[in-house]
C-alpha cells in the first residue's frame, strides 16, 4: 500500500507531483509544478457522477474501472517518463480512490510513489489558513505612484536584487486598470491566483518586510485576500514620481509590445471610457493612436483619466516616508533597499 506524505514533507523529498484529477479541476487550480495525468477526463468524470447519483457507488466504481483500465498502460508510461527516476507524489481531490488506485498500480510496477495526504482539498485549506493567520504578521511596504511612474519596473528590479518584493501584477496577469489586460494572457482563477500568492509570500516569511506595488483589492477580475489588503493599509508607504513625458513613454512601451493586437484591444478599452471622458475626447485619443501619435495619446490619457482617478502627488510629499524621482528603475530599487535596511534596523 502506497505511503501518505504531508504537503510540508514534499520539499524534503523533491518529487515529481502528479495530479490525477480531470483537466477542468486542474485548470481551476493545482499545486505549482504538478503535471496533469487525469484518471478520468471531464466528460467521463461527469458521467461517473451521474451514475453515482442515480445508481449508487458500486455501479459508478465499475463504470470508472471500465473507463480507466484501457488507459492504464499509457498513463503508467507517461508518469514514468515524467518521473525520470525521481519519487512520485500522486494527488486527487481529497486523497481518495483516484489517487489510491493509480498509486497502487505505480507501486506494483516498482515505482517509488507516495499519496498526498488529504489531496488538493487539504492543500487548499493550508493556503486559506496562511492568509487567515500568517499574513497578519507581515510588514508591508507599499510602492505608490501615478500611472507610468514605473512602479512595476521598480518591483521587478527589487526582485532582481533579491529584496523581499512580490510582483502582484505578474501573479494576476493584469496591470490593475481598465487597460490592464492588454497584451497579456487571460487571468488565472481566483483559487489559482491565491495559490501563486501563497507561494510568493510564504517564501518571504523570514524577511523583515514584503514590498508590494500599491493596488486596490481588485486586480482585473481577481481579489486580494482581505487580510493582505489590511496589512497593506497599515504598512509603510513610499512614493515614486516622474515627468509626464517619461510616464507617457513608459506607457507606450508597456502597451505596444504585442503589436497590432494590442492596438485593437486599446481601442476597445477606450470605448468603455466614453462616460468618463466624453465621446469627443475618446475619439480624439483613438485618432491619435490610429495616426501613430502614441505618446501624445498617452499624455492625454494620463492627464484626463489616470491622474484624476489615482490622485497621487507627482512630486515629493510629506505623506510618504520616502519619495524618489524614478529616472532609473534599478537605481530607485537600490535607494529603497538602502532606506529599508536603515529604517527597519532602527525599528
Amino acid at each position: 500500500m502506497p505511503k501518505e506524505i504531508s504537503f510540508l514533507e514534499i520539499s524534503e523529498l523533491n518529487p515529481v507531483l502528479i495530479d490525477v484529477r480531470s483537466g477542468r479541476e486542474y485548470l481551476a487550480d493545482h499545486i505549482p509544478g504538478a503535471f496533469n495525468v487525469p484518471l478520468l477526463n471531464d466528460l467521463e468524470r461527469a458521467e461517473v457522477g451521474i451514475v453515482y447519483k442515480q445508481h449508487g457507488a458500486s455501479k459508478a466504481k465499475m463504470l470508472a474501472l471500465n473507463m480507466v483500465s484501457p488507459k492504464l498502460p499509457e498513463m503508467i508510461e507517461t508518469i514514468k517518463g515524467l518521473a525520470d527516476g525521481k519519487p512520485v507524489v500522486v494527488y486527487c481531490w481529497r486523497g481518495g480512490l483516484r489517487s489510491y488506485s493509480i498509486a497502487s498500480v505505480l507501486s506494483i510496477m516498482g515505482i517509488s510513489v507516495f499519496r498526498l495526504e488529504g489531496g488538493y482539498k487539504k492543500f487548499r485549506k493550508q493556503v486559506t489558513q496562511f492568509f487567515e493567520d500568517s499574513v497578519n504578521n507581515v510588514l508591508v511596504v507599499n510602492i505608490h505612484g501615478l500611472a507610468g511612474t514605473g512602479k512595476t519596473e521598480v518591483i521587478r528590479e527589487l526582485i532582481n536584487l533579491r529584496a523581499p518584493a512580490v510582483d502582484l501584477e505578474r501573479l494576476a496577469d493584469h496591470r490593475g486598470s481598465v487597460f490592464g489586460h492588454i497584451g497579456l494572457t487571460s487571468q488565472p482563477t481566483q483559487k489559482a491566483f491565491e495559490t501563486r500568492l501563497f507561494y510568493a509570500l510564504a517564501n518571504l516569511t523570514r524577511a523583515s518586510c514584503c514590498i508590494l506595488e500599491c493596488e486596490s483589492r481588485r486586480i482585473g477580475k481577481l481579489l486580494l485576500p482581505i487580510t493582505l489588503q489590511k496589512a497593506m493599509q497599515s504598512g509603510k508607504n513610499i512614493l515614486i514620481y516622474d515627468t509626464l513625458e517619461n510616464r507617457a513613454r513608459r506607457l507606450v512601451e508597456e502597451y505596444t509590445r504585442s503589436g497590432l493586437e494590442t492596438l485593437a484591444q486599446t481601442h476597445q478599452a477606450l470605448a468603455g471610457l466614453k462616460d468618463r471622458l466624453g465621446i469627443a475626447k475618446v475619439k480624439s485619443i483613438q485618432n491619435m493612436i490610429q495616426q501613430g501619435n502614441l505618446v501624445e495619446a498617452a499624455k492625454l490619457l494620463l492627464t484626463d483619466y489616470y491622474d484624476p482617478l489615482y490622485k497621487y502627488p507627482n512630486q515629493p510629499s510629506p505623506d510618504y516616508e520616502l519619495c524618489i524621482n524614478n529616472c532609473n528603475a534599478e537605481e530607485t530599487a537600490r535607494i529603497i533597499c538602502h532606506h529599508l535596511k536603515i529604517t527597519l534596523k532602527n525599528n
